[in-house]
């Protein structure tokens, strides 16, 4: 593993404490991406750390709570960022 990759992870470990919505750790997801995606490690390694970060939050292995009420098409949105 690169050491750029181990520096994301660990981005992600400390993003994902203090961000306790499933909307914000999305947002985690998307900013990553849009910082690194034109470096040529991130295509490969990168983005297998963050799509396991999403596994996990879509298994429920990383516990998701509320924080207010959102419209569908805001989490939507922040979906449409990572595809792109």
């Amino acid at each position: 593993m690169q050491e750029e990759t181990k520096d994301l992870v660990q981005r992600i470990v400390q993003e994902n404490s203090v961000s306790p919505s499933w909307r914000q750790k999305l947002e985690i997801a998307a900013n990553i991406a849009d910082q690194f995606k034109s470096q040529d490690w991130f295509k490969s390694e990168g983005l297998a750390a963050i799509s396991a970060f999403l596994y996990f939050i879509s298994s429920g292995h990383i516990h998701c709570g509320e924080q207010g009420h959102f419209r569908p098409n805001h989490h939507a949105g922040i979906a449409y960022r990572l595809h792109k």
